[in-house]
């Protein structure tokens, strides 16, 4: 997300890149894969002579919201970039949040830097609309994305940062990880949850509202998804 000054928002990326110093050589998994499944794989890749992708400046993983925003950045300053991206498009997260979404934040918050947020639906933008603006902001904005490119792992070589991916590998000057805080679910185990007879749903998969008519349901948690369902619901 953005701040009201785009100048802002640019420094806060720059900020987020990896400077290059030395550093201890241990392979770093990506979040939301394991510490096992990281040294295994890029050793493995290293093992077998993967395919070695051209070297660049700086590489982003992630091609969400501020994956996007700091290829946006690096490339305004002139530094060569180009997106890793696990999934096969742009806004994949987003395509699965349910249809009734709309985002609790202003328009002008949700924007961008270098891209206005449309105005059609009024201060809260809609889900859908999201997913076409990020395809739209993906198009335009003249860095390459890499889909279909899962990481699995980050290890320090010589002076520079290698990149292992189920595709091969990357090297690069600067590492920045956009990969999401909240990427990867949370369900707490409750005791005699294995007994209960109805449904437990984790809010990222609340899906459409109309599923749950007729029942009786109960929301734990009242955060931002908890007082979103509710609404919904009621």
């Amino acid at each position: 997300m953005t701040k009201r000054s785009d100048d802002r928002t640019v420094d806060e990326m720059k900020a987020n890149v990896i400077p290059v110093r030395p550093a201890e050589h241990a392979v770093r998994p990506i979040q939301g894969a394991s510490r096992h499944a990281g040294v295994t794989k890029s050793t493995a890749l290293e093992k077998h002579g993967a395919k070695t992708n051209p070297d660049h400046t700086a590489i982003v993983v992630g091609a969400g919201l501020s994956g996007l925003a700091a290829a946006h950045a690096l490339r305004e300053r002139g530094i060569a970039v180009i997106i890793l991206e696990a999934s096969c498009r742009v806004a994949d997260p987003w395509r699965a949040r349910h249809p009734q979404l709309r985002l609790n934040i202003h328009r002008h918050f949700a924007r961008l830097p270098g891209r206005a947020m449309t105005r059609r639906d009024g201060p809260f933008v809609q889900r859908d609309t999201v997913v076409s603006y990020l395809e739209d902001y993906a198009r335009t904005l003249g860095v390459t994305i890499e889909f279909n490119t899962r990481v699995i792992g980050v290890a320090r070589h010589g002076q520079r940062w290698r990149i292992m991916t189920e595709n091969g590998r990357y090297e690069c000057a600067h590492v920045i990880v956009a990969t999401g805080r909240e990427r990867l679910r949370s369900l707490p185990v409750w005791p005699g949850m294995d007994g209960f007879r109805g449904q437990i749903v984790h809010a990222a998969d609340f899906g459409d509202v109309a599923r749950y008519e007729g029942r009786k349901v109960l929301v734990i948690g009242a955060g931002n998804s908890g007082t979103d369902i509710l609404n919904h619901l009621a």
